[in-house]
């Protein structure tokens, strides 16, 4: 009596059947993902930041220059020891054009102990 031999190809019926088109929508959802927060967040932060280091200086006169001479590191919180009084406000130096203020302005200073 003769015996058949049954061999059983079990690798194209245990795969599990893929779309490609189905692959492609998921590949490209995620690389859009992927492109908006790793391209276009970081670029809208970026412009937000440069905004703000293109600040115009101040070219108005302030009322008032102190010079801040006590002995010491500057008072916590305080970056430096000197600031103008500008409409009624303490200002720090940076916000203002230096070489128009040397100019144009008469500042009254005052220097305290």
């Amino acid at each position: 009596m003769a015996v058949e031999k049954v061999v059983f190809h079990f690798t194209n019926s245990c795969r599990i059947p893929t779309n490609s088109y189905v692959n492609y929508r998921i590949k490209t959802k995620l690389m859009n993902k992927l492109y908006f927060i790793f391209i276009v967040v970081p670029m809208l932060f970026s412009c937000k930041t440069r905004q703000h280091d293109q600040q115009v200086l101040i070219r108005d006169c302030p009322e008032e220059k102190i010079i801040n001479k006590i002995p010491g590191p500057p008072v916590k919180g305080e970056a430096e020891k000197m600031y103008y009084i500008y409409q009624g406000k303490r200002v720090s130096p940076k916000q203002f054009d230096q070489q128009w203020l040397e100019k144009n302005c008469d500042v009254k200073e005052t220097v305290v102990y």
